[in-house]
């Protein structure tokens, strides 16, 4: 898959908006938090950013198991928007 599809599944999976695609990183945003989606040797890299936290990294080749690990993480940190944004879905 090429980083435009990935960023798209991503965005429409976990409702996200895909903010820009340039120099090899996708930009989301969207339930509080900002995510950038980038290639990492055969797979992908999403850096979660959510205000006041570090940044959180996630590594995958398969974009069904990142959704869900990106999923499951804005549910386990329950505080704040992010937190917030999940429990509305």
């Amino acid at each position: 898959m090429t980083l435009e599809e990935i960023a798209g599944a991503m965005a429409t999976q976990l409702g996200l908006s895909v903010q820009s695609i340039e120099s090899g990183r996708a930009h989301l945003e969207g339930r509080g938090a900002r995510f950038i989606v980038s290639p990492f040797f055969g797979g992908w890299q999403v850096d979660l950013h959510l205000p006041g936290r570090s940044r959180l990294q996630f590594f995958e080749e398969d974009i069904r198991m990142l959704v869900v690990r990106i999923e499951g993480r804005l549910r386990d940190l329950g505080g704040g928007q992010a937190g917030e944004a999940v429990r509305a879905t």
